[in-house]
């Protein structure tokens, strides 16, 4: 089997593992979600604006 196979093959097994609730080696980021309300107050935008901007639009 090659490096690359036997990656994917131990990514899945974690996975499988991970789902079924058993001790696995995988490794679990978790992020809260960011409070966007005082984001939008300071650029001036609603919420409707805010939702269908580009991310190209917001990096200037």
């Amino acid at each position: 089997m090659s490096e690359t196979f036997k990656s994917i093959k131990q990514g899945v097994t974690e996975a499988i593992e991970f789902a079924q609730r058993q001790a696995s080696g995988a490794v679990v980021h978790e992020f809260a979600l960011p409070d966007i309300k005082p984001v939008r107050a300071k650029v001036g935008m609603t919420q409707a604006a805010f939702a269908t901007t580009d991310e190209a639009e917001c990096s200037n």
